[in-house]
């Protein structure tokens, strides 16, 4: 009769240590947000319907924001596109400072007068049945 061989408490500790080191890297790495310091922010997703960027903007005094904006739609039939916003940060929540839309596979730019502030962008797609691939930027 085979004995099945138990691991020892070094391998058990060893791996559990690996592994949560592991999970706090990548949670870490996901929920950081890209804080612009440099007077912008890129952002890059993938099958996108309906998503904020994880990058926001501190603005310090009033500007003309522009978004730079790349998408590739995931599905040939698809002619509904993707709306982006720009988003600023109020006591209650986040209000719409600008928006457009963007159909197919295209690029694109739109801009906006911000106030100082805290700005972020978010996307979503005109039907929500449709995925975009994303990439571009939000600079003053």
């Amino acid at each position: 009769m085979n004995a099945v061989k138990k691991p020892s408490i070094k391998k058990i500790i060893r791996s559990t240590v690996i592994y949560g080191f592991s999970a706090f890297v990548i949670a870490l790495s996901i929920l950081t947000p890209n804080i612009a310091n440099a007077g912008n922010f890129t952002y890059k997703g993938y099958g996108i319907r309906d998503w904020p960027s994880v990058g926001t903007a501190a603005i310090q005094s009033s500007t003309k924001g522009k978004v730079s904006h790349h998408q590739k739609k995931k599905y040939k039939q698809d002619n509904h596109g993707l709306t982006v916003y720009i988003q600023k940060r109020e006591w209650w929540g986040w209000s719409i400072i600008a928006s457009k839309s963007f159909v197919g596979t295209t690029s694109g730019t739109f801009s906006a007068r911000c106030k100082p502030g805290t700005y972020k962008l978010y996307f979503k797609a005109n039907d929500p049945l449709y995925k975009y691939d994303i990439w571009g930027s939000f600079s003053w």
